[in-house]
């Protein structure tokens, strides 16, 4: 199929790193289209996705453009998948297996998202088109064929237990969400019927989605009031937002109590410096997914049989398309 993927996550990476190179993967895609097809960043991983005859010059050219971005060794921290692989990879990512909220859903948007980007800025190649809508289909057979698993660990039910740890009792807990993301709308979601205090919005967008007007006990808080987000007890940071939201010279000065700060942005928005204040605890992303992971564990004697259940899927998939003609516009 002549397809391939680069990336790198937080399996391969530290946040740091993963940082850097994703300022780069935008950089360099913006550049290099239709060179490269789609460009997919979320809090975990980004990934470059690409058709190419020839396979092994994009991977040397590849590697020559973010050379000429980062000046540290970025390849060992890399992924790469070609053909088959790359058709599998992107597969397991859709269907929620290479997350690490273990079968979480939002990853399948963020994918839809953003391939419907890419798709309506330049002309994809069809073994793109057809890479993209085939693994779609597939995650969504995996989906529909996983048993009910009973207490697997989520982002949210994680976020909960660290409240309740972090703050006791959490009766009358106010929570902060800066950004209207996808991932702010699910744990948004999962708090607001178990509100027991102050729930609000932060958003350079406004108060307008139709997820949010149904939520009548959300306060919408405005941006310009930023610098007075110290009144809440916690602050998540899930934002597209280039820059830090919150900064060190703004809590400088001022007693605080217990406030607790979670950064779930890749870039990071909220300033890592915060972290040698004795009263804030902040943690980004990569100590969240620590805390996940080690709820992880049950789950992953179902990988063993989704993973080969995604292959002989795959697999079908790529013989269709070997005997079939593929259109030109990526219609199937």
């Amino acid at each position: 199929m002549n397809i391939g993927i680069v990336g790198m996550s937080a399996k391969t990476s530290c946040l740091e790193l993963r940082e850097r190179w994703t300022k780069a993967a935008q950089y360099v895609f913006s550049k290099e289209q239709p060179l490269l097809s789609v460009l997919l960043t979320t809090c975990h991983r980004t990934e470059i996705y690409f058709a190419h005859p020839d396979l092994h010059w994009i991977r040397k050219r590849i590697c020559a453009l973010f050379s000429a971005c980062l000046a540290d060794t970025f390849e060992p921290h890399l992924y790469w998948h070609f053909n088959q692989d790359c058709f599998v990879h992107l597969a397991r990512v859709a269907s929620g297996l290479d997350s690490i909220v273990l079968l979480e859903t939002e990853i399948q948007g963020q994918i839809k998202k953003a391939y419907s980007v890419a798709a309506q800025t330049a002309l994809l190649p069809s073994a793109i088109h057809f890479l993209f809508q085939k693994a779609f289909k597939i995650a969504k057979e995996i989906r529909r064929s996983v048993p009910p698993l009973e207490g697997k660990p989520s982002l949210e039910e994680t976020l909960l237990s660290l409240f309740t740890f972090f703050f006791h009792p959490i009766d009358n807990l106010s929570i902060l969400f800066v950004g209207n993301s996808l991932v702010n709308r699910k744990i948004l979601s999962y708090f607001y019927p178990k509100r027991r205090g102050r729930l609000a919005l932060c958003s350079r967008s406004g108060f307008s989605d139709s997820l949010f007007k149904s939520l009548s006990h959300v306060e919408f808080f405005p941006w310009e009031k930023r610098k007075e987000w110290k009144q809440f007890d916690v602050v998540i940071s899930a934002t597209d937002y280039s820059g830090f939201v919150i900064c060190a010279e703004e809590m400088s000065g001022e007693e605080m109590q217990n406030l607790l700060l979670i950064d779930l942005s890749v870039p990071r928005t909220i300033d890592p410096s915060l972290k040698t204040n004795p009263d804030i605890l902040l943690l980004n992303m990569q100590e969240i997914e620590k805390l996940i992971e080690t709820k992880r564990i049950a789950f992953l004697k179902y990988l063993e049989h989704f993973e080969k259940k995604i292959r002989q899927l795959v697999q079908r998939q790529i013989e269709i398309y070997t005997d079939k003609r593929i259109t030109p516009c990526g219609i199937y």
